[in-house]
């Protein structure tokens, strides 16, 4: 009986949870579920005066590193004999990745182990931010339409998205209209963008007008008598130009249906994220690649030499022994310059396996969010934050391995010192 009882509830909540609520209940509320843009870079927020253009992910970046810092700084500022649990997890997972970074090279070990933890905390928050209300979903409002990082707002730079109408919200904040279930929005076009962007020009100065306005009211009233001599010597050719003017102002701020605008004639906006998701952004993921790989090759140098490294590279020896009659050291040279290719492809590799699991679990809960709503997204939530923590783990166990190969010389060099020893 208790399990038809379960069975009973679960049919319930789901037909509310995925039926009821975001196919009936939002839409009649104006509120359904809107599809997000999908956009690769990061989205422009303000301009800085040092770095230029600040982006979401960048701000993204910032808070997924005071997040590890108010993780590890409070453990290890009230440090105890005795800890407790926020002590415990840290040294857990301290100990964790120093008993496997010293498994895996021994007393070097300890050399790689400071970066290795350190780039698993920052991914493993910034993979797993997306379960941060607001991230994602809260933002700035404006009209729809995107111009990448560093261009003019032109016709050829404009890049087209879905758009939706706004509406006041709660708290003074404004949302998207969205009315029907699974509406992906309008198109819209660099002509609705400007008329859209006038009409926001033209509203923030009238609030601004009316501000001043309001400030000026009581001089007003003392210099009536002034401004009522002024509008009598006021000509009616004047007064028919400023009355013209004012008339085409109104009916340039006035939208008119067409292309670039929704269905109602109503301007299209979009909403930019305050914080998106830092793992989301591909120059992120290129540059901690790029700095770990980085951070590979002086270990290289540091345990083999400049020559004992270089030579796995560019393998001078094979040459030599290729000229004595060993053409098969030919081969041995070869991989030597296809080592140094791989080299650089380990960057690409890196970057772009975390970057297309991450921007994927992205869109994945934009979709599923948009399809069924309210319930389901919740279990999504749950593998995203599973994936997030996998990818975090692999990159720095792949960074622990290719400083592990770094300090490894070739098998054909401990082959000629053992060969050496025997012949003498």
């Amino acid at each position: 009986m208790r399990g038809f009882i379960i069975l009973v509830v679960a049919i319930v909540v789901g037909a509310i949870g995925c039926g009821i609520l975001p196919f009936i209940v939002m839409p009649n509320a104006n509120i359904a579920v809107a599809l997000p843009v999908i956009y690769v870079p990061g989205e422009k927020l303000f301009e800085a005066p040092v770095i230029g253009e600040f982006t979401n992910t960048m701000l993204g970046a910032v808070i997924t590193s005071i997040l590890g810092l108010l993780f590890i700084v409070p453990a290890a500022s009230a440090f105890r004999e005795k800890p407790g649990r926020w002590q415990a997890a840290v040294e857990m997972l301290v100990e964790a990745f120093d008993d496997l970074s010293r498994s895996t090279l021994g007393p070097k070990g300890r050399q790689v182990f400071p970066l290795m933890i350190t780039i698993f905390l920052f991914l493993l928050i910034a993979n797993v931010m997306k379960i941060i209300p607001g991230v994602d979903t809260v933002g700035l409002k404006h009209c729809a339409g995107i111009f990448p990082v560093g261009t003019e707002h032109t016709s050829e730079n404009f890049v087209s998205v879905k758009g939706y109408p706004k509406q006041d919200g709660p708290l003074g904040t404004t949302i998207l209209k969205v009315d029907e279930p699974l509406d992906t929005g309008d198109d819209a076009t660099f002509e609705g963008y400007e008329a859209c962007h006038h009409a926001e020009e033209a509203a923030a100065s009238g609030e601004e007008h009316a501000e001043d306005a309001e400030h000026s009211e009581e001089a007003t009233e003392e210099h009536s008598e002034e401004a009522a001599t002024t509008e009598g010597e006021v000509s009616a050719e004047g007064e028919e130009a400023a009355a013209e003017e004012h008339a085409a102002e109104e009916e340039h701020a006035e939208p008119t249906p067409g292309d670039g605008l929704s269905e109602d004639g109503d301007y299209l906006y979009m909403v930019t994220p305050f914080v998106r998701g830092a793992s989301t952004d591909l120059t992120l993921t290129l540059s901690i690649a790029f700095v770990a790989m980085m951070v590979v090759q002086y270990f290289g140098f540091k345990e083999l030499g400049a020559a004992g490294y270089g030579f796995k590279f560019l393998n001078l020896p094979a040459l030599e022994k290729a000229a004595d009659g060993n053409p098969i050291s030919v081969i041995d040279f070869a991989v030597g310059l296809l080592e140094t290719v791989l080299e650089v492809m380990k960057v690409v590799s890196f970057a772009f396996r975390l970057f297309g699991a991450m921007f994927g679990g992205m869109i994945l809960m934009f979709v599923i969010t948009f399809l069924v709503g309210t319930l389901i997204p919740v279990a999504v939530v749950g593998l995203e934050v599973f994936i997030g923590a996998i990818q975090a783990f692999v990159f720095s166990i792949l960074f622990l391995m290719f400083s592990s190969v770094a300090m490894t010389g070739h098998h054909h060099d401990e082959d000629e010192h053992h060969d050496g020893e025997h012949h003498h």
